[in-house]
């Protein structure tokens, strides 16, 4: 989220895009029009804050949250979208067009994803009163920026490769070869900032199988939880499977935290590996 994160449920954020007429602009006293202009303060006090804070030096470190287990466990069009999303941030990143913040419009003909994913490419592009020399200084200069694929905490030890694996695939073949050429500036983890299960095995049908052992929130025994994610974008067969899975009820558990007492450590997993590579280099 650009600018200001704090107090989301603030009703500036109180707004999507309307389906069915196709008009860019409503009647004032509508829903429509009220919709329209919480968007536009949306896109004002926040995105716009957030570039102004990027391209004036003031984030030079960055990090972006994927929730790759979700956006799988709820189907194919929603993972789609979430690609979409993150494969045009990470493309922009790499184009330095000047246009105009201000021309991005509250669509209303487009699900709300794939609008945030048209907004945040254009608008990473949009913000005409940057140079390119700033931008150039930005992302090859000392900027650094990591997408890190969470929940690690819910998938085994010999799983959780398969998490870094597969969001380099959803982020496209440009930021595989920009890892490559900008080692230093641009880099895929998983990570877990509090682990809430530990490692376990179960035995399916004669096979022992890697799972995690945690307790679910809300209940007061732990489970076992096999989840297996592919290490490249998914096929038909793989959406297939996870359609009869939907319709069985299986749904992603939410885990329990564990107890943290005073002054004991809180369990994580390469929180640190992502703290290193993002300001690492400043207490060298």
């Amino acid at each position: 989220m650009g600018g200001s994160t704090s107090g989301l449920e603030r009703e500036q954020f109180w707004f999507f895009p309307m389906q069915g007429s196709g008009e860019t602009s409503f009647q004032t006293g509508t829903i429509g029009s009220a919709l329209e202009e919480k968007f536009l303060e949306y896109r004002e006090r926040n995105v716009r804050q957030y570039f102004d804070q990027i391209f004036s030096g003031g984030t030079v470190r960055q990090i972006v949250l994927v929730d790759l287990l979700t956006a799988l466990s709820r189907g194919e069009e929603p993972f789609q979208d979430m690609v979409q999303a993150i494969s045009s941030f990470w493309g922009s990143l790499n184009q330095h067009n000047d246009l105009d913040i201000s021309n991005v419009s509250f669509d209303t003909n487009q699900p709300l994803l794939d609008e945030a994913s048209r907004f945040f490419s254009d608008a990473w592009n949009t913000v005409s009163s940057y140079g390119t020399n700033e931008i150039n200084k930005l992302l090859y200069g000392p900027s650094r920026v990591l997408f890190a694929a969470t929940k690690a905490d819910h998938l085994p030890a010999s799983q959780r490769n398969n998490l870094t694996v597969l969001l380099e695939e959803t982020l496209g073949d440009t930021f595989i070869k920009s890892k490559f050429e900008y080692a230093q500036k641009a880099s895929c983890q998983y990570l877990s900032s509090v682990r809430c299960t530990n490692d376990g095995t179960v035995v399916v049908n004669g096979n022992h199988l890697d799972a995690v052992v945690g307790r679910p929130v809300g209940q007061d025994k732990q489970i076992k939880a096999v989840l297996q994610i592919p290490h490249c974008l998914p096929t038909r067969e793989y959406w297939e499977r996870v359609e009869q899975l939907q319709s069985s009820g299986f749904s992603v558990p939410v885990f329990q935290p564990p107890v943290i007492h005073e002054n004991g450590s809180i369990p994580h997993i390469s929180l640190d590996n992502a703290l290193n590579f993002l300001i690492g280099d400043d207490f060298k």
